[in-house]
């Protein structure tokens, strides 16, 4: 199998917990400024190291329930990166990185 070699995100704070033997969960993602890219930035990368690896990411947005501004604003965003669900989030890697 290829390396998977890219540089982590400068400013990014990501830290994952093994869910299960196919999925990881992204306990916590933190960029050091909101509003400048580097947390879209670092879940670009996270997708591909995911797919790469052929592995599903779940992840719950932060928040004391779900009609809360911030989950909301959180839903949102992991959505864009194919993420679905409501209270836990899930999203499918490929199987081949060849499909990349």
């Amino acid at each position: 199998m290829a390396e998977y070699n890219k540089a982590p995100i400068p400013g990014v704070r990501v830290n994952f917990e093994d869910y299960d033997e196919n999925e990881i969960e992204l306990a916590d993602i933190e960029a050091a400024e909101q509003g400048q890219g580097a947390g879209t930035a670092a879940m670009t990368r996270i997708i591909e190291l995911a797919d790469w690896f052929g592995v599903n990411i779940m992840l719950v947005p932060a928040g004391d329930n779900t009609s809360s501004e911030k989950y909301q604003r959180l839903h949102e965003f992991y959505s864009r990166f194919g993420f679905y669900g409501e209270d836990a989030m899930h999203r499918e890697g490929v199987e081949d990185p060849n499909q990349l």
